[in-house]
């Protein structure tokens, strides 16, 4: 039987922004359906509020993580670290 979620990690300390605040401390954790619908996220570390509300946005509109690949995310900030955690979901990340 398959898993009927998916979950998508990236470590702060993976990212460039938090290596350039040497805030390396948190962890970005997206949770979807198996067809990548975004049904929620834990983040944990600096500025995790300012992050919240697009994974908020994305949960109550259904979006898929596949839908996050050609945003554009500013280089570098800690926004990219959810852009990462979708991207291991869709198999797009870069850096993990």
């Amino acid at each position: 039987m398959d898993n009927p979620i998916k979950i998508g990690r990236f470590p702060y300390a993976a990212g460039s922004r938090a290596n350039a605040i040497d805030e390396k401390s948190g962890l970005v954790k997206v949770i979807a359906d198996d067809e990548n619908t975004i049904l929620g996220a834990h983040i944990v570390g600096a500025e995790a509020g300012e992050l919240l509300p697009l994974m908020t946005y994305a949960v109550t509109r259904k979006l898929k993580c596949d839908e996050f690949k050609d945003l554009v995310f500013a280089h570098p900030t800690l926004g990219e670290n959810l852009w990462e955690a979708m991207g291991e979901i869709a198999n797009f990340s870069i850096h993990i």
